[in-house]
């Protein structure tokens, strides 16, 4: 999902080829235009009148504009033509990704972007490193926490921003910083760029020491995200000692992600029965359901908290959930994407197409789209909660910069970057909000609190 869309994607179907044949014929016609017989070789469903005209309107542009224009400005204005065809459309998810776009598309969906893998504060006009990413290519060259990068291939920076914008490259291409670390003289540090997964799994803690209850914040669900909550699970209860007794998973903020990864999580809760349904126009429902093999934590009690930016794959994990009585859901309606877009892409391209192609249903066949129901239902679509607690706007702002600003320092730097912090009062670190400055964070703790006291095990359907 861009902040609103759940990817998926399955071999193209006859649609697609509208959209290929159309790009692959006017960009010929830059050159000298195609015999309109093309049409039978590239498929009989291609409106040829529409073809043609835009045919001709690239080919008077291309001749009579004014100006004789750049390659890129050429580019760029067939990518709007396209772009205008997928605006058509009846949906805000379905969308053209050019070129220059791809990268910044992978690392929303994927959570993966290129570069040196290294959490970086400003402080004053000095880049400080906070720490580099475990197994990253910042670790491999030996940076370490409160390194000072001052200047990227010789050039100065004196801030984070400039740093970021500065080190992204190609995988496998290598960029030079200079590094101040204590007294010592600065030195250069060669770090070749890769691709670095972004964490799913932004916040993980326990919340009551004593109960044994634990929480974790996911922020998107990335390709990694459930082999991420397993880590985190298995770290908490490294650090409790033993076996949580319950967990809070909240999805609040978290517009969605992949499919296949929200799949492979949601299966870690749910043994067995559909998860999720999908209904696409002119086939078969696809029906995913669960494997008995992949549910690795089926008795842990679990509380959700949503809020109305939590979307698509969020929705569907709390669907499923909710619908097979596996957890209780805390907060307010969340936003209500129910539909699912596959995302084409073809061999020697770099462009994309994002498509609306089918609805989700939860396991007890909830329709939770907003977007498209007719306008009297607006409004209605969602996962609701059991419980309703509502966030003041400026509460809620707050509470965004937190769960969004910041990331857990992984363990094995986390004495080294509080030595930093206590030495420096600049440096900021974000910290999640306790259950006193977080009313939903309290009654999701009430919420489980109640069913640990009601014996500790998940609802189930036969329960309700």
């Amino acid at each position: 999902m861009t902040s609103d869309n759940l990817d998926h994607a399955p071999a193209p179907r006859t649609p697609l080829w509208f959209l290929v044949s159309m790009m692959s014929l006017v960009t010929v016609t830059a050159f000298g235009f195609l015999y309109l017989g093309t049409r039978l070789a590239l498929g009989a469903n291609l409106p040829a009148d529409e073809l043609r005209t835009l045919s001709l309107a690239y080919e008077y542009i291309d001749k009579d504009y004014i100006y004789d224009l750049p390659d890129d400005r050429r580019r760029a204005i067939m990518e709007q033509a396209v772009s205008a065809m997928v605006r058509g459309l009846p949906d805000d998810y379905s969308t053209y990704i050019p070129p220059r776009d791809v990268e910044d598309h992978n690392r929303r969906t994927r959570g993966v972007m290129t570069g040196v893998g290294v959490v970086v504060v400003t402080v004053g006009a000095q880049v400080v490193v906070l720490y580099p990413h475990p197994g990253g290519p910042a670790e491999k060259a030996n940076l370490q926490v409160g390194d000072v990068i001052t200047a990227v291939h010789g050039q100065p920076v004196s801030s984070s921003r400039e740093l970021v914008e500065q080190v992204r490259g190609e995988v496998g291409s290598a960029v030079r910083l200079t590094v101040h670390r204590g007294t010592a003289d600065p030195f250069d540090v060669e770090v070749v760029r890769a691709a670095v997964a972004l964490p799913s799994v932004k916040w993980a803690r326990i919340l009551d020491p004593d109960a044994g209850i634990g929480y974790v914040y996911l922020e998107s669900f990335d390709e990694n995200c459930a082999e991420e909550l397993d880590a985190a699970l298995q770290e908490l209860e490294k650090a409790h000692g033993k076996r949580l007794s319950g967990l809070v998973l909240d999805l609040r903020h978290n517009p969605g992600g992949l499919l296949d990864s929200c799949l492979e999580l949601t299966n870690r809760f749910i043994a067995d029965g559909t998860l999720v349904t999908l209904r696409r126009r002119n086939l078969p429902d696809a029906v995913h359901r669960a494997d008995p093999a992949k549910c690795t934590h089926r008795d842990v009690p679990l509380v959700l908290i949503l809020d109305s930016r939590s979307a698509s794959a969020s929705e569907v994990l709390a669907g499923a959930l909710q619908d097979h009585g596996r957890a209780r859901v805390v907060g307010t309606r969340s936003y209500g994407k129910g539909v699912v877009q596959n995302v084409f892409s073809w061999e020697g391209r770099r462009d994309k197409l994002k498509l609306t192609t089918s609805y989700y249903l939860t396991p007890s066949g909830r329709n939770i789209e907003n977007q498209l129901r007719p306008e009297s239902e607006r409004g209605t679509g969602g996962i609701a909660p059991d419980r309703v607690v509502e966030f003041s706007s400026k509460k809620d702002a707050d509470l965004a910069v937190v769960l969004l600003g910041g990331n857990e320092v992984p363990r094995k730097y986390s004495a080294a970057v509080e030595d930093l912090r206590a030495s420096n009062e600049r440096i900021t670190i974000h910290r999640p909000l306790e259950a006193e400055q977080d009313v939903q964070l309290a009654a999701a703790l009430e919420e489980m609190t109640k069913l640990l006291a009601d014996g500790g095990r998940p609802m189930r359907d036969k329960d309700k």
